[in-house]
């Protein structure tokens, strides 16, 4: 196990990352509808927070400014703003004075700012529906006379950034042309390089051939843009406007559309299974979606990280004092990784279009169809790209499509089944192939010798393992001493360990099975089956993949208890970092809250993170560059409290993890029955928070205490730095 330097946690200046990707150039800020207003003032959105976006407008301001002594050398070169400066349209009283707070707002930035117009700025695009008026000449005049040129382009590093003003798109109006024979003409003059679009309006939202709504662009004008982007070989668009997350490729170009800075679009929380709370004001105050990009430009690619700003406000003169907070651990994105050990069961649907119901305002005649991508961008803020899939998504077109689309971002498939497949869907495995990782296949080993033959003939077709799953049968569980539920139960276990033996002493199945899946259940000892484990499948010469239960092996009782499943899932990460033959997937990932075995997941159904989320996220990120086994398994203890401390020894550094009794979660000493020598860093990080502390180091004849400045709560990860063959 190695971090990826000496002494030091992942930050935005030192992280190992994937090296295909080449060297980070630079990075830039990318901020949506900030939707400024005048303060303590009606407004033509008479909604509680609206009031608020000034002040998220200030934090988020000052936030980006911090980055400067975060990143260092890294730190924004500029900001853009995608549209919606302000909320007031140009013909309303308050839009000069609003104007003016935008203007004295962004002064404060100390790198240049670019804009683009929104449809608050200059007037909705061309419909006749539109509530607040249509761009016009008067509002383009205001837009130039405060803010500049309508479309524009500026270079950086061999990157060209193109920005337009969508909403003159289909207008008929004078400046449509100008702009039109100017950004046809920037496509040719800077063909074969790299070129980054930005608009307020997206070209369409989940599907190039939509029916026009409020929010896209309308044709002809949506294939005349996207016709450029494929021909020019545009590498990505930005889009703001609709104030939530979407990612589409479309062709070779990835297309984002941005979340807001101030509050998120309510009409749209129609994407998720339940109500938003009382605290989401209708899904108009939904924090956990609320922030700006961050976007890494490398040499061979670029990578947007998202940065939450959770609804948080500054009043006027109020500033950040970053210096004094603790560093962060940095997350990776699934393109940042060379390859990820850990994974998540999608239960859900994932690929799945909702129709959002008209709710009386901006569309009113027709259902918008939209694909919810919020489960993906929780993903992409873990760094996690490893997704198990029933098999039965490769009977959607659509469905592969989209992994199509994800696999240049990294993800990786692994498809499941229980039973041998149809001869359609083994089809669809071999001509899907290639969007695949691996095939876990379970079976019943009382009937397995019927499936052999076909197994056979597939594997000879395909480039992918096939990992063998247990289906286990009431005499499996019976022998185990499990309680019998009428419930489905899969994974061998490490008490089959004679009956794998004898499987694998024939060749046929040697053959066949390039691993095993291993079930990992809410009565085991997550450390010490993830050993088990991998130690039985070294010594037979196979890989592992071991699946993480969160439910109860009671289908009545709940496991909703979000500390205990941080701290599973926090342990099993650890463990199974330790070993290069071992994969582990979390079996869910959003919460079941209704049907059987009901329990958390890392995310809500609000697709909003739960305190496992960020145990993945920063742990990941912590052990990001693990790429060998490692020597020592060591064990530890808390001086006052219960729960446990895993220790890993490998070369020069110690690692702990550890994990308090959630029930007394605060902790201020961790001991060490060794004695070793330090020689350099000792620092832990708050797995929740993903903040960096010193920590102090004691030796006595007994072993060594790590203590804190302050009592810690909650998952710790600590590491030192070690003189060679300290260890005793």
């Amino acid at each position: 196990m190695n971090l990826s330097s000496k002494g030091r946690f992942n930050s935005w200046t030192n992280r190992h990352v994937n090296p295909a990707l080449g060297r980070c150039l630079f990075s830039f800020a990318l901020i949506a509808d900030t939707h400024i207003d005048r303060e303590n003032l009606p407004s033509s959105s008479p909604f509680p927070v609206n009031a608020l976006a000034n002040s998220r407008t200030r934090y988020c301001i000052e936030h980006i400014k911090s980055l400067r002594h975060e990143m260092k050398g890294l730190a924004p070169e500029f900001v853009l703003h995608l549209g919606d400066l302000t909320h007031p349209i140009p013909s309303m009283p308050a839009y000069s004075t609003a104007v003016a707070d935008f203007k004295n707002m962004f002064t404060e930035l100390s790198v240049p700012l670019y804009l683009l117009p929104g449809n608050h700025d200059v007037g909705d695009k061309p419909i006749d529906w539109a509530p607040a008026g249509v761009v016009c000449e008067k509002y383009l005049s205001k837009w130039t006379d405060n803010f500049g040129p309508q479309y524009q382009v500026f270079q950086l590093q061999g990157v060209n950034f193109i920005l337009i003003n969508a909403q003159l798109i289909n207008s008929g109006l004078e400046m449509e042309n100008f702009q039109r024979e100017w950004f046809e003409q920037t496509l040719n003059d800077h063909t074969g390089e790299r070129m980054m679009l930005f608009s307020h309006y997206p070209p369409y939202l989940s599907s190039p051939d939509e029916h026009e709504n409020y929010d896209n662009i309308a044709e002809p004008g949506r294939s005349w843009l996207l016709e450029l982007m494929v021909k020019h070989g545009v590498e990505a668009m930005f889009a703001g406007h609709v104030h939530h997350f979407w990612y589409n490729r479309h062709q070779s170009t990835d297309c984002y559309l941005l979340p807001s800075t101030s509050f998120t679009r309510q009409d749209y929380s129609e994407m998720f299974s339940i109500a938003p709370s009382e605290q989401m004001e209708d899904g108009r105050n939904d924090i956990s979606k609320v922030g700006y990009f961050l976007v890494l430009v490398y040499e061979n690619g670029h990578v947007c990280h998202f940065q939450n700003t959770k609804g948080q406000i500054l009043s006027q003169n109020e500033q950040l004092d970053k210096e004094s907070e603790p560093t962060k651990v940095v997350s990776l994105h699934p393109r940042e990784t060379v390859e990820s050990a850990v994974g998540f069961d999608m239960r859900h649907p994932w690929t799945e279009m909702r129709q959002i119901a008209p709710s009386g305002a901006l569309d009113e005649f027709r259902r918008k169809v939209v694909r919810n991508d919020y489960p993906l961008f929780a993903l992409w803020q873990m760094g996690i790209g490893l997704m198990r899939i029933p098999i039965e998504d490769l009977e959607s077109t659509r469905t592969v499509a989209r992994m199509q689309a994800l696999q240049k971002s990294n993800h990786e498939f692994v498809v499941i089944s229980q039973g041998m497949p149809s001869a359609r869907t083994c089809s669809n495995l071999i001509t899907n192939q290639n969007l695949i990782k691996r095939w876990d296949l379970t079976l019943s080993l009382s009937s397995i010798e019927g499936d052999l033959a076909t197994i056979d003939r597939v594997k000879q077709k395909v480039k992918f393992p096939i990992f063998l799953s247990k289906l286990r049968m009431k005499v499996d569980r019976v022998r185990d001493n499990e309680p019998y539920f009428h419930r489905i139960s899969h994974g061998f276990s490490v008490a089959d360990e004679d009956e794998i033996e004898t499987l694998f002493s024939e060749f046929r199945f040697r053959k066949l099975f390039d691993g095993l899946v291993f079930r990992v259940s809410q009565d085991d000892n997550v450390s010490q089956t993830l050993v088990a484990i991998a130690t039985a499948c070294r010594q037979l010469g196979v890989l592992a993949s071991a699946t993480m239960f969160m439910a109860d092996h009671n289908p009545a009782r709940h496991r909703c208890d979000d500390e205990y499943h941080a701290n599973r899932i926090a342990e099993g990460i650890f463990t199974a970092a330790t070993f290069d033959n071992l994969d582990l997937f979390i079996d869910t990932f959003m919460d079941i809250d209704r049907g059987h075995s009901v329990r958390n997941g890392v995310i809500d159904r609000m697709c909003n993170p739960r305190a496992a989320m960020y145990i993945v996220r920063n742990l990941c990120g912590i052990l990001s560059s693990v790429s060998e086994s490692t020597d020592t398994l060591l064990g530890g203890r808390f001086d006052d409290r219960s729960g446990q401390v895993l220790s890993v020894v490998h070369d020069d550094r110690l690692f702990l993890l550890c994990l308090p009794d959630i029930h007394h979660p605060e902790f201020s000493t961790v001991k060490l029955d060794q004695n070793f020598s330090v020689t350099g860093a000792r620092e832990a990080v708050d797995l929740i928070l993903g903040t960096i502390r010193p920590v102090l180091l004691e030796t006595s004849g007994d072993g060594v205490e790590i203590s804190f400045e302050k009592a810690q709560v909650g998952p710790l990860f600590i590491q030192v730095s070690l003189a060679s063959n300290s260890i005793d």
